[in-house]
């Protein structure tokens, strides 16, 4: 095998230097979009047995920088202590926002109503062990910076149970994927 003409080992020529040099803009692009996107984004996988949301959704991209919610998106948020025992603290959940600050929540003959508006019927989960109707008898408004949220299917654990989301629970906006 024979050597000649290549460069010795160490040594660099001009136009290895100059490709290198070219190319480290593109190189430090990728990277930089790259950690803005991990910053960003989080995939959520839901794992349960019985879903929650209609759809039959189990993945989820989650936007962290979106905070901002109407009624019907989609909310990511950390679990609390009124979630345990069924859920350790930190917990992500995704659930779909049916009321939002200034709206009035009130129970109506087992049933759930957001500004006079159906949102979910009955507590078929009060039979469990600690669990309880966070919603009471006496209609209440959403205090600023916090959501009530459920799921789509009757036996979803949400805010029925454990009340509003706060705002330092939240976190980002949720999009199913289609698959």
């Amino acid at each position: 095998m024979s050597t000649k003409g290549l460069p010795r080992h160490g040594s660099i020529t001009h136009e290895r230097l100059f490709n290198f040099l070219w190319g480290l803009p593109y190189i430090l692009s990728v990277v930089a979009i790259g950690h803005v996107l991990t910053q960003r984004y989080s995939i959520g996988i839901d794992d349960q047995k019985e879903l929650c949301l209609s759809g039959y959704h189990r993945w989820y991209v989650i936007d962290h920088w979106r905070r901002e919610f109407r009624n019907g998106d989609l909310m990511a948020f950390a679990s609390d202590e009124r979630m345990r025992p069924y859920f350790k603290d930190e917990t992500t959940f995704v659930k779909r926002v049916e009321g939002i600050p200034g709206q009035v929540v009130q129970q109506d003959e087992e049933r759930i109503n957001v500004d006079q508006r159906p949102v979910g019927e009955g507590f078929p989960l009060l039979d469990h062990e600690g669990v309880r109707n966070a919603v009471g008898h006496e209609p209440f408004e959403l205090q600023p910076m916090t959501y009530w949220v459920m799921g789509d299917q009757p036996k979803s654990f949400d805010s029925r149970y454990w009340g509003v989301v706060y705002q330092q629970q939240i976190i980002g906006k949720a999009y199913a994927l289609p698959f």
